[in-house]
């Protein structure tokens, strides 16, 4: 029986503050501050939570009330402020009781109930990472009625979404801004919000906005993070080019999908994971295959690419175990495998790669059940599609090189490697600690649902090893992806299989 492998593939939002019984003033109000979220957790691997907000001196709430003449509105400010929790009160105002009210912040003289300003242009981010430029119009919105006491303690929700882009930096230099464009889908910069139906219409559209940023120093190696605020849109359609601009002149630059935004989530944009400072899917050009190091204790180096492949992210080509022409078969039987007997089609006329297996009508066992087939558990050379097709040096691995591979590196999925638009399996030579990117050593397996041939299986990576094990008409076995690369469920040598080459050094 033959091995093949295949190998496969998920943040949950929280109530980031809960109510506390809070005794308020009569005529007061408090209120309270619901945090962003990281969200698309596949995607926004390395989010966090953006969850604390602080209510300065001076910060004013607007609320509004529909009376029976005219729409009144009144500033509320500031009485006694901290991390997300807030008292407010207004000396010339005195709330009703028992009266629906519709709270705003930050206030605008010249908002109304239905058509409350948002604007998200001229934002300027102060450090590396910072949130204080998002809190200075971090729009949030309420409603809520007084009691009796004309008093009234409620929670805003945030009504913009964040849009988080980090990277590792390429080189020394001083950032000075982040353009965010899409190709598709306008992104909105002004609009108006509805505070009874929440509402958001757009006003001002363009296909790029800008987060300025303070002249920020960051050294090469060093994880920058832009936080820009945004409205909420779907932008699921869009290819987002990301420009980051130095104060020398300089550019970097990367792209990434867009996403369907959703108001108080953060979403992220990792340059790492989109293939951005990474040519050539982390190799050194784009002559591929190339060998790469995966610090496997044997030495063994690992194809960039499966064979066939013109590229990492490809499939290449399918072969049935032994097949060395680079000739995908639409479908292979008993009678045209390599290795039978002439014109017979079953596997008891396997000629070649026999083992003692207990099939004793097998042609490897004489009359009296003796095994005197050829023993052979491993492809020879000349019957090795990577030998044959890329070299010497090259092979189609082993158990024991594929079992290295298992448990020496790491691995994970990343849901749109190098922008290609789907999820592929990476593996990464292991680090003692810190973040992994795209500039480490690593390769890419394409995600495939089933072996050619074969009905079965689940959503992975497939490629041969040149062992077998088990009976030899037993399908081969392979890895499954659901426990990145454990044992699974096994693959008949006739079907049609990747071949991921190895290389090891000759001696």
């Amino acid at each position: 029986m033959l091995t093949a492998v295949a190998l496969l593939a998920s943040c949950n939002s929280d109530d980031l503050f809960s109510a506390d019984n809070i005794m308020v003033p009569e005529g007061g109000v408090v209120a309270e501050v619901c945090g962003y979220d990281a969200t698309d957790a596949t995607r926004a691997q390395f989010s966090s939570t953006l969850s604390d907000f602080t209510w300065v001196n001076g910060d004013q709430i607007g609320l509004h009330h529909l009376g029976t003449a005219a729409e009144q509105c009144s500033a509320f400010t500031i009485l006694e402020g901290g991390k997300n929790k807030a008292s407010f009160v207004n000396d010339y105002f005195s709330l009703k009781a028992n009266t629906l009210y519709y709270a705003i912040f930050p206030y605008n003289r010249d908002s109304k109930v239905k058509s409350y300003p948002l604007d998200y242009v001229g934002q300027k981010q102060l450090t590396n990472g910072g949130t204080e430029h998002i809190g200075q119009r971090n729009y949030m919105a309420a409603e809520f009625t007084t009691d009796d006491n004309r008093s009234a303690s409620f929670t805003f929700s945030n009504i913009s979404a964040i849009l988080r882009i980090t990277f590792v930096a390429p080189k020394d230099a001083t950032y000075k801004r982040v353009l965010v464009a899409s190709d598709g889908t306008s992104i909105v910069r002004e609009a108006t919000y509805d505070m009874t139906t929440h509402e958001i219409t757009p006003t001002r559209q363009s296909s790029v906005i800008a987060l300025l940023l303070d002249n920020i120093e960051i050294k090469k190696g060093d994880t920058f993070t832009a936080n820009l605020l945004m409205a909420p849109q779907n932008l699921s359609e869009a290819k987002l080019t990301i420009t980051v601009e130095y104060t020398d002149g300089g550019t970097y630059e990367f792209t990434s999908a867009g996403y369907g935004m959703v108001a108080g989530k953060i979403y992220t944009i990792d340059g790492d994971m989109t293939g951005g400072i990474v040519p050539h899917f982390g190799c050194p050009d784009d002559n591929h295959p190339h060998a790469i190091d995966l610090g496997m204790p044997d030495g063994t180096l690992w194809s960039c690419c499966n064979l066939g492949a013109p590229y990492p992210i490809d499939l290449g080509l399918n072969l049935s175990w032994g097949q060395t022409y680079l000739v995908e078969r639409s479908l292979t039987y008993w009678s045209d495998y390599e290795f039978m007997q002439e014109d017979k089609n079953d596997y008891r006329f396997i000629n070649k790669y026999q083992i003692d297996d207990k099939q004793y009508d097998a042609i490897w066992y004489s009359a009296d059940s003796t095994f005197i087939g050829d023993g052979k558990h491993h492809l020879e050379p000349e019957d090795d599609a990577a030998t044959v097709n890329l070299g010497k040096g090259w092979s189609i691995p082993s158990i024991k090189q594929v079992d290295d591979l298992k448990n020496y590196a790491y691995w994970t999925i990343i849901p749109n490697y190098s922008n290609c638009g789907d999820r592929k399996f990476v593996v990464f030579k292991k680090k003692v600690s810190g973040k992994y990117s795209l500039s480490d050593p690593h390769i890419v397996f394409p995600l495939t649902s089933r072996a050619m041939g074969y009905s079965g299986g689940t959503d992975g990576t497939l490629f041969w090893t040149s062992d077998m094990i088990d009976p030899i008409h037993k399908p081969g076995k392979y890895m499954t992806s659901s426990a990145y690369a454990s044992d699974g469920d096994y693959y008949s040598r006739t079907n049609r299989i990747q071949v991921r080459p190895v290389y090891t050094q000759q001696k």
